[in-house]
């Protein structure tokens, strides 16, 4: 729309963004030693007005956890989610080759600009936290990460 037609002011894309983003592994603590990413296409994303969808890929080749510890995220995100009262965004993804559990979930929560990786441990259980200990520290293409996730940005 133009925004010339009568009543169509309101859909007129004010804003409207593709690019890429290079999403990289960070835990709660520490840092790790070394870490060496397999060679893939970077993240993507589109932003539309205030909402953002990424879709993202990401594996190791190498990585020595060194100091890291507690939770693992996925860092480098191009926008932070919007703060607000509930402002918690999650999908399920596709986690393989890890050294413990798999993440099957992403999460990005009010006001951050990173992303939150879980799994359930059993069927009933509640969702837990990945671990840097649950990363795989054998070479040869690990922590496999493939997601896409929408949520909405202040910028």
């Amino acid at each position: 729309a133009d925004g010339n037609a009568a009543g169509m002011t309101s859909e007129v894309l004010d804003d409207y963004e593709t690019g890429t983003w290079t999403p990289a592994y960070s835990t709660a603590t520490g840092a790790f030693g070394s870490i060496t990413y397999v060679a893939a296409t970077p993240g993507r994303y589109t932003k539309i007005g205030n909402l953002v969808t990424l879709f993202g890929y990401i594996g190791t080749d190498g990585i020595t956890i060194g100091t890291a510890a507690g939770a693992v995220y996925i860092t480098g995100l191009p926008f932070a989610n919007e703060s607000v009262g509930a402002g918690n965004f999650q999908t399920g993804v596709t986690g393989d080759r890890w050294g413990g559990e798999n993440p099957q979930k992403i999460e990005t929560r009010s006001g951050e600009s990173f992303l939150r990786l879980f799994y359930h441990a059993t069927v009933t259980s509640d969702e837990v936290a990945t671990d840097a200990a649950d990363l795989s520290t054998a070479g040869g293409g690990r922590n496999y990460m493939r997601f896409q996730l929408s949520y909405r940005t202040t910028a």
